[in-house]
């Protein structure tokens, strides 16, 4: 039996405006012969970066496997050495999906772990939460897990100005740390929020949905300290104002203890799923993810998924709508305001029409920027013959940018 082998892809760009040429300065790839997952990244204070994600391997980059999936974290150099790796976890399915630099220069990592062994000191039930705080060097000073019976899968988390966490996701319990179920019966799945102390203690919880599904896939905090929350809902009762039919994006804001201040849901009839919601400079929001619809808040689509982002204001009222692909599917994961005012996407497409101009075959990372009001500047490409998935994008302090997945 073949082994898939999903490598870390690591890719920094460099934008040249003149005739929009873009050209790739280093890549680097990391991993073992089994599967290697890329979730989350970010560029360091130091002007490195730290790289997280999961790995069944225990060989090549990866030095050791606990059983199963493990959270694995890379801290590379300016370009793309490694300078030290950690993985972490227990016996069971242990996934990180967010990653983040703390105020003391160490990281905060955020996933979920099925796992109540080794790093790993308790389980509720299926899935927990699983929050661990390492130092400088990768090494753990805290760890905690937090969830009911059912599976609790987290999907983003952040370090608040208070030095506190907020962690968000999924959950299907409503028993253990998690407080209710919109939907009752635990078949359907709320958005899940924990605001914690520094140390990783509960100080509240919080769960929003309606009767149906909900995924909670972005948190962002803003200046008066509230948070907003975006995701997809199937929903049209409970805490969700409307649905246009099958998924739509689902945004709430809340204030500093979690009650709901306004929420609004986008889309079509189609199914429309948001990935990341990023604040603005005018302080109003963009969101970005998928899109199958031609209909409601979808201004067009170029056949199969789309990109869809979608600029609002302060309270959310849409501002305008773009979409962005061509005859296949194309994934927005990330989206970032760059720093002339216009934002860049990234994601991977498997077309080779529309908007996008080339493949290099099955399914390649696919960056676009475009300018302030929706227009594309430029597109680009970058792949090999088989399966290519970004799943983060960010902007570098040079004004590069890099992709990675």
């Amino acid at each position: 039996m073949k082994n898939l082998c999903l490598l870390l892809i690591f890719q920094l760009i460099t934008p040249i405006l003149l005739n929009a040429q873009v050209f790739i300065e280093w890549s680097k790839n990391f991993g073992g012969t089994n599967s290697d997952h890329l979730e989350s990244f970010q560029q360091t204070t130091d002007g490195g970066y730290i790289l997280g994600g999961y790995s069944k391997s225990s060989d090549g980059d990866m030095d050791k496997n606990f059983g199963s999936d493990d959270y694995w974290v890379i801290k590379t150099d300016t370009i793309g050495n490694i300078e030290w790796k950690k993985n972490y976890g227990g016996s069971g399915k242990d996934l990180l999906y967010a990653i983040q630099q703390t105020f003391d220069g160490g990281y905060i990592l955020g996933g979920h772990s099925e796992s109540s062994d080794n790093d790993v000191s308790g389980n509720y039930g299926g899935s927990d939460y699983w929050l661990v705080k390492i130092d400088t060097i990768g090494n753990i000073e805290w760890e905690k897990n937090y969830g009911g019976s059912r599976n609790d899968l987290v999907s983003t988390m952040l370090q608040t100005a208070d030095s506190g966490y907020m962690i968000g996701g999924f959950s299907l319990s409503n028993d253990g740390d998690v407080g209710g179920d919109n939907d009752g019966s635990g078949s359907d799945t709320d958005y899940w929020i924990i605001k914690t102390d520094s140390i990783g203690e509960i100080e509240w919880t919080n769960n929003y949905g309606g009767s149906s599904l909900e995924f909670l896939k972005s948190i962002r905090q803003l200046p008066d300290n509230s948070f907003i929350l975006g995701g997809a809902s199937y929903s049209m009762d409970g805490d969700v104002g409307g649905n246009y039919d099958s998924g739509d994006y689902w945004v709430v804001k809340i204030d500093t203890i979690g009650n709901i201040e306004w929420e609004k849901n986008y889309g079509g009839r189609r199914l429309d799923y948001l990935q990341s919601i990023h604040l603005t400079d005018d302080e109003g929001f963009v969101l970005a993810g998928t899109s199958y619809s031609t209909d409601g808040d979808v201004g067009g689509n170029n056949g199969s998924m789309d990109y869809w982002l979608v600029k609002t204001d302060t309270l959310g009222n849409i501002e305008w709508e773009n979409n962005y692909g061509g005859s296949e599917n194309d994934h927005l994961y990330s989206v970032q305001q760059t720093k002339d005012g216009a934002y860049i996407l990234g994601g991977y497409s498997e077309s080779k029409d529309g908007d996008v101009r080339g493949n290099n075959g099955k399914l390649d990372y696919w960056l676009t920027k475009i300018d302030t009001i929706g227009n594309i500047e430029w597109e680009k490409n970058y792949g090999g013959r088989q399966l290519d998935f970004s799943r983060s994008m960010i902007q570098t302090v040079d004004g590069g940018f890099v992709m990675g997945g």
